[in-house]
């Protein structure tokens, strides 16, 4: 079969025409499904149909685009390089449609629409103030709100599965494709809960936290390479006691019931201090400040809840932060 990396150009065309005349919503939702599964029982069974009707359909697709999507082996099934373009581009249109929906729907009732967000946990105090000043000004717009770490975010992004994402916008590994703002600036503290035998350590030092348990991101995110960085350069290794998650509530959980160290937004370690619920622990930030602000898909023209909920992210900033506004 063709590769769909490697079309002749004299194909194109006729490549073009195809997918136009005869590509189906069906062949996007089935390609997803495989993908989920990599399995045709389980696939036929997803979507309630018989595993041959699955294998041909499969076949129609990659014989429509010339291309071996799916490789086929005992243990079920692999996607090939080919079927990783389409499967991407068959995410991306079944996230578009979804949204024209909504669209529809909101614009017939009169409401502002409906907006996906996503959000690293530096963002955990000023969302709900964003989401706060939106709904006084369009009470009626839903937001669907997914906090996480920043990279499964930005995938989420580019896959249109999110409309934006607040994050630390001068973190992303590869900005290629995005278009970001700089909003605010933000350091990173260590926190710990009040009463903690840390915090009664005359002349706290760097080295005296070795002993405590610590609370850290996931190994393999962006946020937790920086951190360990940071930390060498104060000369700790790798926490001995370490938990790692990068849920706000297991770490806020986790650092009081355990009297442990946790690494945090300063914006939010500052609100939790503010409730007498975290203490900031009185050593120099564990890295400079960095940029949070907005990231959405370059080109792409944001749906009028996605505006509305920028230009209340600023106001919530503003009257949040003031003296760290950075807007660029």
């Amino acid at each position: 079969m063709r590769s769909l990396n490697r079309t002749p150009r004299s194909s194109l065309a006729e490549l073009r025409h195809l997918l136009r005349s005869n590509l189906k919503f069906k062949h996007l939702q089935l390609i997803v499904a495989i993908s989920e599964r990599l399995h045709v029982g389980r696939v036929a069974e997803h979507l309630s149909l018989s595993q041959p009707a699955v294998s041909k359909a499969l076949a129609e697709l990659e014989s429509l685009l010339g291309a071996q999507l799916f490789e086929r082996t005992p243990s079920g099934l692999i996607v090939t390089p080919e079927g990783k373009v389409f499967v991407q581009y068959a995410r991306e249109a079944l996230a578009r449609v979804s949204r024209l929906g909504d669209d529809l729907e909101t614009a017939k009732l009169g409401h502002a629409g409906t907006i996906h967000v996503g959000s690293v946990t530096a963002a955990s105090r000023l969302v709900p103030l964003t989401i706060e000043l939106l709904k006084q000004r369009s009470p009626h717009t839903t937001v669907h709100l997914d906090e996480g770490l920043m990279e499964p975010l930005i995938d989420g992004l580019r896959l249109g599965e999110l409309d934006l994402v607040i994050v630390r916008v001068d973190t992303i590994p590869d900005p290629s494709g995005l278009a970001l703002e700089s909003v605010y600036q933000d350091a990173i503290v260590l926190v710990t809960t009040p009463g903690s035998p840390v915090l009664s350590t005359r002349k706290l030092t760097w080295g005296a936290l070795a002993k405590y348990p610590w609370v850290l991101p996931p190994p393999d995110s962006s946020s937790r390479r920086r951190y360990d960085e940071a930390l060498r350069q104060h000369g700790l290794g790798p926490p001995e006691d370490l938990v790692e998650t990068g849920a706000v509530l297991a770490m806020l959980t986790l650092t009081r019931e355990r009297a442990g160290i946790c690494a945090m937004s300063e914006t939010l370690a500052r609100y939790f201090q503010r409730l007498h619920v975290l203490e900031i622990l009185p050593l120099p930030p564990l890295t400079l400040g960095s940029s949070v602000g907005i990231a959405r898909l370059d080109g792409r023209r944001l749906r009028p809840a996605a505006l509305l909920f920028s230009e209340c992210f600023k106001q919530a900033v503003l009257t949040e932060l003031p003296d760290r506004l950075v807007i660029s």
